[in-house]
Parts: C-alpha cells; structure tokens; sequence
C-alpha cells in the first residue's frame, strides 16, 4: 500500500505512523502540524498557512520503532524531496529516532519563527542521512 500526501496537512504524530509502517509519497503542498488535545490529525493544508506558528512542540521519538519499521521509514525518509514538508513548529525535539533524518525535508514557513530545535541522537543511523549530504540545513530563522 502506498499512501500518497498532496494538498493535505496531517498532524506530526500521524506521519510518523505512516512513515513507520506504510510506503509514504509527499506531493505538492504537503504540511504537518503539532497534535493538539482536540485530537484532530487531518485539516485541510491553508489553515496553517492563515495561523500564526504552532505554540506547540513536537516530538519525534524512538518509542515504537525497530529494526522493521526503522527501514522502512529511512526509505520513505530518502524519497521525499528536499524542503517539501511545510510545517510551523515552534519547537522541535528529535530523541534518539531515525526520524531525525526528516530535518531537510521539512520546509519552516517564512514569517514564522522556531524558538527551538533539539537533536538527540546515541546511533549513527539517528542522523546519518544528514551527515551524509554535507549541505548546511537550512532552518530559517531561529
């Protein structure tokens, strides 16, 4: 099964579910937000951009992963393009997760600004595709 995101904002939690356990496509206009209480983790993508950035963090943690799921979600990780994944997050906490090698592919909104970024990374494999790319990650204003 392959899930293709076009024209779509789902919530960070989401996405990493489907990057962990399906084959994952990012289209144009794709973003991700924070999970909020109200539990929604789909919404329609231009009410982001109307928003000011999220006063919520995300997380991006290893809980769940293995060796399965884990490459898997570096093979998805691989496929999506470079700054295609708009998202709006204030802070970013990547703890010890594969997932840390989404880092280029997210895309920071222009207008807003990101307090924090966090990285944790005890394995190699934590940030492997970013080092492999010796390019500077572009994360807009800090």
């Amino acid at each position: 099964t392959t899930v293709t995101l076009e024209n779509i904002a789902i919530s960070s939690q989401l996405f990493c579910a489907l990057l962990r356990k399906t084959r994952v496509c990012v289209g144009e206009n794709f973003s991700i937000f924070a999970n909020t209480a109200d539990g929604d983790c789909i919404i329609e993508n231009s009410i982001l951009r109307d928003n000011p950035p999220s006063i919520y963090m995300s997380r991006f943690e290893e809980d769940g992963e293995n060796e399965t799921n884990t490459g898997l979600a570096l093979e998805n990780i691989k496929r999506i393009p470079q700054n295609s994944i708009g998202c709006d997050f204030r802070k970013i906490v990547f703890t010890d997760t594969v997932l840390t090698n989404i880092l280029p592919k997210l895309k920071f909104h222009e207008n807003h600004a990101m307090e924090s970024l966090t990285v944790v990374a005890t394995k190699n494999e934590h940030g492997a595709g970013i080092l492999a790319q010796k390019q500077k990650i572009r994360i807009g204003r800090i």
